[in-house]
């Protein structure tokens, strides 16, 4: 059996609906190895439709436990036909916070098209506000609904770059139409290394 990213095995309990309960990933030895926000054992949710509605970190005693990067719980909100539109981050109070590395304490998805791609996303601050950084990105497809391009924008609208200098992403597929890679490019519509 071989080891990704350290993991070997994915260990899961169900419920009788067979949904997932909690997940724990183990390695080669069988020790637990922790999800990126140190979480050992993920605990999921579910809506009465079945839809996924949480992930949680919880302590032994099943109380919230907050993880590495200070959130216990990412919410999934679908709505009424089950479309998701959207993600947050919350602490052990229910009050969001930042994803550290993601810049962001919730997303938004808007902009459906007929195939259930959303053409822009929203990113939200601990606040509820637009986020300071990365406000807004908008998404092109190809006729295939693969993804074509990702812009991002400050929060009245202006372009951007962010953290790392890129402002745009453009994603590269061959000739079969496999997706290959993409190309960050900054401002000035320069190749990102």
């Amino acid at each position: 059996m071989a080891e990704e990213n350290g993991v070997s095995t994915i260990k899961v309990t169900r419920d009788y609906q067979n949904r997932i309960l909690t997940e724990i990933q183990l390695n080669l030895e069988q020790d637990t190895i922790p999800d990126p926000n140190d979480i050992k054992v993920v605990h999921y949710t579910y809506d009465i439709n079945g839809y996924m509605t949480a992930r949680i970190n919880k302590d032994k005693s099943g109380r919230l436990k907050e993880g590495k990067f200070g959130y216990a719980k990412v919410v999934f909100q679908f709505d009424h036909n089950g479309m998701f539109f959207g993600e947050e981050f919350l602490n052990k109070e229910g009050e969001l916070v930042i994803h550290p590395s993601l810049g962001y304490a919730k997303i938004d998805f808007r902009e459906f098209n007929e195939y259930g791609k959303s053409k822009r996303q929203y990113f939200i601050d601990e606040n509820g506000y637009p986020s300071s950084n990365k406000a807004m990105a908008v998404i092109d497809y190809n006729d295939n609904m693969t993804r074509k391009k990702y812009v991002i924008y400050d929060r009245v609208g202006k372009l951007i770059e962010d953290k790392k200098g890129w402002s745009s992403i453009l994603y590269e597929y061959d000739k079969d139409g496999k997706f290959s890679g993409r190309k960050y490019y900054n401002l000035e519509n320069e190749l990102v290394e």
